[in-house]
């Protein structure tokens, strides 16, 4: 039973290493490698890149032409042609990805085997089961439809997992779960692995390093004892049950990272570097739209300081704004949230999302927090499409406030430690000049603005009857927040006493995952002991074709 799951990984293995060493050649013009990083950071942010160029390349080519199993041999063939004619830019040697790979194999068997154990919930009784990943039948039929007529179908819906989840299913079985599985765990990794080297410069002590990663990337969002769980729209990571969330996160630090660093070299953007935030763009509106959004809101906001303080470029100011025009653009005819009805495909897959309702308005005012929430820790096992799991008492009678501090703790904590530390006159002065900004200041411009300007788009507002649905505009502002709160923890106890910044964060880290951890207790322990545990790994493990007792669904 276990044979598919091993011949599938033996798949991915080279795809991955084909979009990390495509993503460092195109990494190399683009001009940022600032040397503070470690390469765990630099290897992840490779793949991250790779991989969103091979994705915009295949679709475009396969909407083009009509024929996913052709675009997919081109893009791969033109993808290793570019790297041999350009291999004498790589710049990692093979022992450092052979480091990187001692490392990462043993943390994606631990990431695979806990997605499996994890997400394998419900049998395959309708289209929003829980199998190997989150609602994992109804991209599994994207899939199946993309492979079986051999054409990518213009959708509106996030569907880039179930895209790059067929890529190796065109030779050999269509173990279709399978393959969405991995595509998660692999991703869960490198976003590991990117944390670690992202916040590699501000630890000097290892065991400090590893214990802010796990925070991060495992940590709850609650500073309080009822642990809050965003398990559907991707926080915590660890427990992520969307690739797309992981992949659209990623890109969009990247792309805010090399925007800053070049910002602070005062060197011009070049054409690689519009060129890679034109991919991103294109490439968000299949998997995490509310980037655009976030990246234009903060261009915005760029660009009216420019105005304000008499610096405004205009070249840079009409360069950014055709590409951000045209890739958005181009994205919305390819398929994606944002899709209008007219340009869909007509075509019948089961499970798609439809936000419009009927006798709804599709955007509404609605104030309050962007999430369901489960009462009962018995539940576990059936998530559905709630945002939050939660442990502990809890009472209805609760005001806003208190709920943001449960929902949203450990980023607002992050965010009022900040601002302690700058203080206002600091940035009120650095508006004044952006010129005197260094490289870590305008790290925190941007992600303050970001969960700022998330929390105002998620707060107030409501997508026809999915409030919820909005909860992703916050999860840039969460990662940001979380970083920052973990290296703080780690200053302020250093500050407090010489070597106590460790014991902070080690305490900090133990509290703030206490409820990530006994959720992923809670729900192995009720799938183990579910009688269905077998058949539900057995229909898990079985091609899409087996899957006979599916039905068909409704869209929602």
């Amino acid at each position: 039973m276990f044979l598919p799951i091993f011949l599938l990984i033996l798949k991915f293995i080279p795809l991955s290493v084909l979009y990390i060493v495509l993503g460092n050649i195109i990494r190399t013009p683009i001009n940022w490698n600032n040397n503070k990083y470690s390469n765990f950071f630099w290897i992840s942010v490779d793949y991250f890149i790779g991989f969103i160029v091979y994705f915009v390349l295949l679709r475009s080519l396969a909407i083009i032409g009509h024929s996913f199993e052709i675009a997919t041999y081109i893009t791969t063939l033109a993808s290793v042609a570019f790297i041999a004619i350009r291999r004498n830019s790589i710049s990692i040697s093979f022992k450092e990805y052979l480091k990187f790979a001692l490392y990462f194999l043993p943390l994606f068997i631990i990431q695979l085997t806990l997605t499996i154990v994890f997400w394998i919930q419900s049998d395959l009784s309708d289209v929003f089961a829980i199998i190997g990943s989150l609602h994992a039948p109804r991209y599994a039929n994207i899939s199946h439809f993309i492979l079986s007529t051999d054409t990518i179908p213009i959708l509106h819906q996030n569907y880039a997992q179930a895209v790059m989840a067929a890529v190796p299913l065109i030779w050999g079985d269509k173990i279709i779960l399978v393959s969405l599985t991995i595509l998660l765990a692999t991703t869960a990794s490198f976003l590991a692995l990117f944390i670690n080297g992202l916040l590699k410069p501000y630890f000097a002590d290892r065991v400090a390093l590893f214990f802010a990663t796990v925070l991060v990337f495992c940590g709850g969002l609650s500073v309080l004892p009822q642990f809050y769980l965003l398990i559907d729209s991707g926080y915590p990571w660890l427990l992520s049950g969307y690739s797309d969330s992981l992949i659209g996160l990623s890109s969009y630090v990247i792309v805010l990272l090399m925007f800053i660093d070049n910002f602070n070299k005062r060197t011009p953007i070049n054409n690689w570097q519009y060129f890679f935030v034109g991919v991103s763009i294109n490439f968000w509106g299949a998997a995490a739209i509310q980037n655009t959004i976030l990246l234009g809101f903060l261009a915005l906001i760029f660009f009216i300081i420019q105005i304000r303080n008499k610096q405004f470029n205009k070249k840079l100011f009409i360069t950014f704004s055709v590409v951000f025009l045209v890739a958005a653009v181009i994205g919305v005819f390819e398929g994606g949230m944002v899709t209008p009805t007219a340009l869909q495909s007509k075509v019948n897959i089961p499970g798609m999302m439809s936000i419009k309702k009927p006798n709804e308005k599709v955007i509404g005012i609605s104030p309050g927090l962007p999430y369901h929430v489960l009462n009962n820790i018995k539940h576990v096992n059936s998530f559905g499409s709630l945002n939050y799991f939660w442990l502990g008492l809890k009472s209805d009678k609760e005001s806003m406030p208190v709920k943001m501090v449960h929902a949203l703790g450990l980023p607002i904590l992050g965010l009022l430690l900040l601002l302690i530390l700058l203080n206002f006159s600091w940035i009120k002065r650095s508006i004044k000049n952006l010129g005197e900004i260094d490289h870590e200041k305008i790290i925190v411009y941007a992600s303050v603005l970001t969960f700022i300007g998330g929390l105002c788009i998620a707060f107030p507002f409501k997508i026809s009857s999915f409030k919820w649905e909005l909860s992703r505009f916050l999860i840039p502002g969460y990662f940001s927040c979380s970083v920052f709160a973990a290296v703080i923890f780690y200053n302020w106890g250093n500050r407090l006493k010489q070597k106590a910044g460790k014991l902070t964060l080690i305490i900090a880290t133990i509290y703030l995952c206490v409820g990530t951890f006994t959720c992923i207790y809670r729900a192995i322990d009720n799938n183990f002991n579910s009688r269905n545990f077998q058949k539900n790994f057995a229909s898990f493990c079985a091609p899409y074709n087996d899957f006979t007792k599916a039905k068909k669904g409704e869209n929602y």
